[in-house]
C-alpha cells in the first residue's frame, strides 16, 4: 500500500506538494527535481504512481545547495625524498597498483600537478636511469618501469577549468626517442590553463611546421633528453620564428614550473 501524505492542514513546512509544484517552488525544471528525488537528495513519498515531496524537506535542501563548501583538505608533503624511494621500489618491482595509488593520493590531496612531476616523477625517473647505468637493475626492468609510469603520468592528463592561456604543441625532434618528458610537458602545461595537442615523439620538423601554422598554434614545446638532438630543435625553432609562431626548447635539467614560466613568458612578450 502506497504511504498516506502527512495531514496538510498544519504549517507550510508540513505540506507536501507534487513535483510539479515542488519544481517551481524551488525554480527549477521538472526532469531537475525529479532526479534529485531519484537519487535520494530530497526525501519523497509516492502517492499512487507520482512523488509527493515535504515543504520543510525542500527548504532544508536549498540551504545545503548554498551552503559554502569548505575547500578540500591539502595533503601536506614533509618528506618527498621518502616518497621517491617507495615509488622507485614499487616501479622496479612492478607493483602499479601502489605506485599508483601512491600519485592518486598526493592529487585527491590537492597536491600541485608541478609538484608531483618536479618533485617526484623527475627525481623517480633519474633514479632509474642511474639505476640502469650503474648495472643496479636491468635494461628491462627500466623499460617496464617506464612504461607504468608513462601510464600513470597518462592519468593525470586532465584538462583543468581556467581561461586558457593558448594553444601549445607538444612533441620532440625527429630522432628523439624519449617520450616521457613531453607528456610530463604536457599533464603541466594542461594543469595551468594551456590547451594541449600532444603530438608524442619523432615529428619530422616539416610536417610539425605545416602543422602548428595549420592549428594555429600559440607555441610549440619541443623535449629534449640527448644533446645531439638539440641542433635539430634550435633550428626548428627558428623557422617556427618565422611564421610567427614561439617555441621553446626544454632540456633535462630544467624544471617543469620553469618551462610553464618560460611559456608564459614567450605568448606574452
Amino acid at each position: 500500500m502506497a504511504e498516506e501524505p502527512s495531514d496538510t492542514s498544519g504549517s507550510d513546512s508540513d505540506k507536501y506538494l507534487d513535483l510539479n509544484d515542488a519544481a517551481e517552488y524551488l525554480g527549477v525544471h521538472y526532469q531537475t527535481i525529479y532526479r534529485w528525488v531519484r537519487e535520494g537528495n530530497i526525501p519523497a513519498i509516492k502517492v499512487g504512481t507520482r512523488y509527493q515531496v515535504k515543504v520543510s524537506d525542500l527548504e532544508s535542501f536549498t540551504r545545503r545547495r548554498f551552503e559554502p563548501t569548505p575547500p578540500p583538505e591539502v595533503t601536506k608533503v614533509r618528506n618527498w625524498e621518502d616518497i621517491q624511494r617507495r615509488f622507485y621500489e614499487n616501479l622496479i618491482d612492478f607493483n602499479e597498483v601502489a605506485a599508483t595509488d601512491q600519485i592518486n593520493r598526493l592529487v585527491t590531496g590537492s597536491v600541485d600537478v608541478v609538484a608531483i612531476l618536479d618533485k617526484l616523477i623527475s627525481p623517480v625517473l633519474r633514479m632509474i636511469g642511474e639505476g640502469w647505468r650503474n648495472g643496479e637493475i636491468s635494461i628491462s626492468q627500466e623499460h617496464r618501469a617506464s612504461r607504468l609510469i608513462h601510464r600513470i603520468i597518462d592519468t593525470m592528463d586532465v584538462a583543468r577549468r581556467g581561461r586558457p592561456h593558448g594553444r601549445v604543441i607538444v612533441t620532440t625532434p625527429s630522432n628523439e626517442e624519449h617520450e616521457i618528458p613531453a607528456a610530463m610537458a604536457s599533464v603541466a602545461l594542461k594543469a595551468e590553463h594551456w590547451t594541449v595537442i600532444n603530438l608524442g615523439a619523432r615529428v619530422p620538423p616539416h610536417d610539425l611546421i605545416a602543422f602548428a601554422v595549420k592549428e594555429r598554434a600559440d607555441l610549440v614545446v619541443l623535449s629534449v633528453t640527448m644533446s645531439k638532438h638539440r641542433a635539430e630543435a634550435d633550428e626548428t625553432a627558428r623557422k617556427l620564428a618565422q611564421v610567427n609562431i614561439a617555441c621553446i626548447v626544454g632540456e633535462t635539467g630544467v624544471s617543469l614550473r620553469e618551462l610553464l614560466d618560460r611559456a608564459a613568458l614567450a605568448v606574452n612578450s
